[in-house]
C-alpha cells in the first residue's frame, strides 16, 4: 500500500465513526447510494448524541487492517457509455439518448441544435475549463421548479453503473471524465495555467470531504425542517 494512503488511514484512525466508515467504504470501492448516506446520516446521530445508539452492532472497519487494502483500491478503468432522461436541460428535446462507442463516437448537427447542451452537464458533473453553464428550458413554463439533471451510464470492468447527476452538485463517481470544449482550448493555449500533481491515494481525501458534505448537509436539512 502506498506511503500516501497509509498516512491518511492513520490519520483517519482519529476521526470518529460515521468519518471513519465513510472513508471505508471509499476504499472499499462501494458505490455510494441513498441508503449508504442514510446509513452514514444514522452512525452520525448516534456520534453526536442526538438519538440513541442502535442495539444493532456496528460494522468492523476494514481499513483497521492496512495490510488488507490492496495498492490500488478503488481504481479501475471506467468508460462513458451513455447519457439519457435529461430533464430541465437548455430546449433539448426530451427521451434523447446519446450512446458512446469505446472509441470514437461523432454527433453532429446544425448550430443551436443542442450539442453544448449535452458537453455542458459533462463538464458541470466532471472537470472542465470552459463552459459548464447549464441553463434551463426558459420556453418550458412547467419545468421552472425542476433542478436541470441527467442520468449518466459509466462501464467498468464489473459492468455497467447509473449516475443519476442533478446539476450544480457534486459528482465524485464522475471526477475521471475531462471535457474539452472550444472555450476550454482558448483557455488552455492562450491563458496561464499552474502545472499541479496528485500523488496516487490523495483522491481518496477529496471523496471523503464530498462525501461526508453530503451527510452533513443532510442534518442541516434536517435542523432547518425542525
Amino acid at each position: 500500500m502506498s506511503s500516501l494512503l497509509s498516512e491518511i488511514i492513520r490519520w483517519a484512525k482519529s476521526l470518529k465513526y460515521w468519518e471513519q466508515a465513510t472513508l471505508d467504504k471509499i476504499l472499499a470501492g462501494e458505490a455510494f447510494t441513498d441508503e449508504t448516506y442514510r446509513e452514514l446520516y444514522q452512525y452520525l446521530l448516534e456520534d453526536e448524541g442526538l438519538i440513541d445508539k442502535s442495539q444493532k452492532e456496528r460494522s468492523g472497519l476494514r481499513f483497521s487492517d492496512e495490510t488488507k487494502i490492496p495498492e490500488e483500491a478503488a481504481v479501475q478503468p471506467l468508460r462513458l457509455s451513455k447519457i439519457y432522461n435529461l430533464r430541465n436541460v437548455n430546449a433539448l428535446a426530451p427521451g434523447q439518448t446519446l450512446i458512446f462507442g469505446p472509441q470514437l463516437t461523432a454527433i453532429f448537427g446544425g448550430n443551436a441544435s443542442g450539442k453544448s447542451g449535452y458537453a455542458r452537464v459533462f463538464g458541470c458533473a466532471g472537470f472542465t475549463r470552459g463552459d459548464k453553464k447549464v441553463l434551463p428550458n426558459v420556453t418550458d413554463e412547467s419545468g421552472v421548479s425542476v433542478q436541470p439533471a441527467a442520468d449518466i451510464e459509466i462501464c467498468a470492468d464489473d459492468g455497467s453503473r447509473n449516475i443519476s447527476y442533478v446539476v450544480g452538485d457534486a459528482c465524485a463517481d464522475f471526477s475521471f471524465c475531462h471535457v474539452f470544449d472550444s472555450s476550454s482550448v482558448h483557455v488552455h493555449l492562450a491563458k496561464s495555467n499552474e502545472f499541479s500533481f496528485s500523488p496516487a491515494g490523495l483522491e481518496n481525501l477529496t471523496r471523503l470531504a464530498e462525501d461526508t458534505d453530503v451527510v452533513r448537509k443532510l442534518l442541516r436539512n434536517r435542523i432547518a425542517e425542525l
